[in-house]
C-alpha cells in the first residue's frame, strides 16, 4: 500500500502539481520516507483529499495537502491508541468522520467519548492485545503489522444510526471502535480482528479484486442489517470467519486462563460466527463472481471451519 501510494504521489508530481512550501528535494526525501517505513493513516487520507481537491480544480488546496503529506512522511508511528478528538487528532478528526462515512451528505457516524469511557477503554484494549497474543503470535503479529491506530469513539448523541466499527482503504492502518459497545476485553478480541480483517483484505485486493461484480446490486449481509454490495457481503463473510478462528484459538491455547463465563461466552460466540459465515457463504456461492485470489480465500476459510467442526 505504501508502495502504490509513493507512486501516485510521483505520477501526480510528474504531472504538473507542486507543493506550495517545500521544494522538489523534499518532495522525493519524503517518497522514500514512505516506502521506507510504516507512515501515519492521516498520509492516505491526504492523498486522497488531494486527488479530489485536483478533480474539483482547487489545486491550491492540493498543494497545501503536498505539503503536510511531506511533512508528516517522516514520522515512524507505532501501533497506538487514540481517542477520536481533536486533541488527539487534530486535522484528521474531521478527516476521519468524513472519509468513514463517506455516503452521507453530512457525516454524523462518529463522536468524542467521554474521559470516564476513555480510560476503561485503553485498558480493556491493552487486555484485548494480550488475548490475542497468547492465541496465536502469528495472528497478534498480523494485526499490529496491519493496524497502527485504534481509535476509540462513540456515536453521536440521538443518531439513528449506531455503528460498532469502521475502517476504510482510504485511511490504511486506522480502525475505529465504537467504546460504548466493546465495553470488555473479549468484546474487543473481536472487534480488533474484525477490523485488522478489513485493512487485510483492502491490501490484499489493490492489485487484483476478490470479485468482479463489486458493485452489482444489493444482497443480505452477515454483520450488517442493511443491503450490501457483493464486496461487503464477502468482507463480512470472511471477517466471520476470521473471527471464529481467534475464539478457536483462545479456546485451544490456553484455556485453562478462561473464566467460566468467558468459556461460555466464546463457545457462543463460535456458535455465532459459524452461523453468519455459512449464511454469508451461501450469498456469494449464489450471487458473486470470485476472482482466483477471492475464491482461495473463500475456501480456506470454508475448509477450516468445515474441518473444525467435523
Amino acid at each position: 500500500m505504501r508502495a502504490a501510494l509513493a507512486s501516485s504521489l510521483e505520477h501526480v508530481f510528474s504531472a504538473g502539481l507542486r507543493p506550495a512550501r517545500h521544494v522538489a528535494t523534499d518532495f522525493w526525501a519524503a517518497l522514500t520516507e514512505i516506502r521506507d517505513h510504516r507512515i501515519l493513516p492521516g498520509i492516505f487520507g491526504r492523498y486522497y483529499d488531494l486527488i479530489l481537491a485536483v478533480r474539483a480544480g482547487r489545486n491550491g488546496d492540493a498543494s497545501g495537502l503536498f505539503d503536510e503529506i511531506i511533512e508528516l512522511a517522516s514520522q515512524r508511528p507505532q501501533l497506538t491508541c487514540v481517542m477520536f478528538s481533536s486533541q488527539a487528532l487534530g486535522a484528521d478528526m474531521d478527516r476521519y468522520n468524513r472519509l468513514l462515512d463517506l455516503a452521507a451528505e453530512t457525516p454524523t457516524l462518529l463522536a468524542q467519548p467521554s474521559s470516564e469511557q476513555w480510560a476503561p477503554f485503553t485498558c480493556e484494549v491493552a487486555s484485548a492485545l494480550e488475548m490475542i497474543e497468547r492465541a496465536d503470535a502469528e495472528l497478534a503479529g498480523e494485526l499490529r503489522a496491519l493496524v497502527i491506530q485504534i481509535v476509540g469513539a462513540v456515536s453521536p448523541t440521538g443518531a439513528g444510526r449506531q455503528f460498532d466499527g469502521a475502517s476504510s482503504f482510504m485511511l490504511w492502518g486506522a480502525i475505529c471502535i465504537n467504546i460504548a459497545r466493546h465495553p470488555t476485553a473479549l468484546d474487543l478480541v473481536g472487534a480488533l480482528v474484525h477490523e485488522a480483517t478489513h485493512q487485510l483484505l483492502f491490501g490484499l485486493s489493490r492489485e487484483e479484486p476478490l470479485l468482479d461484480n463489486l458493485t452489482d446490486g444489493r444482497f443480505e449481509s452477515p454483520l450488517r442489517r442493511d443491503p450490501r454490495p457483493m464486496v461487503g457481503v464477502f468482507h463480512g463473510t470472511f471477517v466471520c470467519a476470521r473471527m471464529y478462528y481467534v475464539y478457536r484459538r483462545m479456546l485451544d491455547s490456553r484455556p485453562g486462563l478462561l473464566q467460566a463465563a468467558d468459556l461460555d461466552s466464546i463457545n457462543q460466540r463460535l456458535d455465532e460466527q459459524r452461523r453468519r459465515f455459512f449464511c454469508g457463504l451461501e450469498t456469494v456461492q449464489d450471487h458473486g463472481r470470485l476472482t482466483a485470489a477471492g475464491a482461495c480465500l473463500l475456501n480456506s476459510a470454508q475448509e477450516f471451519i468445515e474441518y473444525d467442526t467435523a
